[in-house]
């Protein structure tokens, strides 16, 4: 299921990047990275604005009078940190969600790098298998069916 979901399109799209880029593996990585991250761009605002809002939450006048009130009673002060989240519309989550979406994809980039870097004959041959037949000329940037002296 990983496989089908997120390193094989990624294995694919970083090869046709290579195709498409003479050739050149090291610009190929560079410009599939910053697709990548191109498409994590709105989870990562996400999160930026989430960590943003908690930290002038927590710098509020508000927020550090509750601190002092309730520093010995750590039940109350849970119960109404609560109460001042949902009071201003803040979810304390907001910031972990985007984050476990992204954790995946970064993963799957890091995967497909390394795949694709096959290094010897045994990672070739894996590489193959992760081609979709209906791309041509994928196969033919492996060097699989080569021979030597005739």
């Amino acid at each position: 299921m990983w496989d089908t979901i997120i390193l094989n399109p990624m294995i694919n799209a970083l090869l046709l990047i290579y195709d498409l880029l003479w050739n050149n593996f090291g610009l190929a990585i560079i410009v599939f990275t910053i697709v990548i991250r191109l498409i994590t761009l709105p989870l990562t605002m996400q999160q930026t604005r989430s960590q943003q809002k908690m930290q002038q939450l927590q710098g509020s006048k508000k927020w550090q009078d509750m601190q002092k009130k309730y520093k010995d009673d750590k039940q109350k002060l849970q119960q109404e940190q609560l109460s001042l989240y949902k009071e201003i519309g803040f979810n304390p989550l907001s910031g972990c969600l985007p984050l476990l979406i992204q954790f995946p994809i970064i993963i799957g980039l890091y995967q497909a790098i390394t795949r694709t870097l096959a290094s010897t004959p045994v990672q070739l041959l894996d590489l193959s298998k992760h081609f979709y037949p209906f791309i041509p000329g994928l196969a033919s940037l492996i060097p699989l069916h080569n021979r030597f002296l005739w």
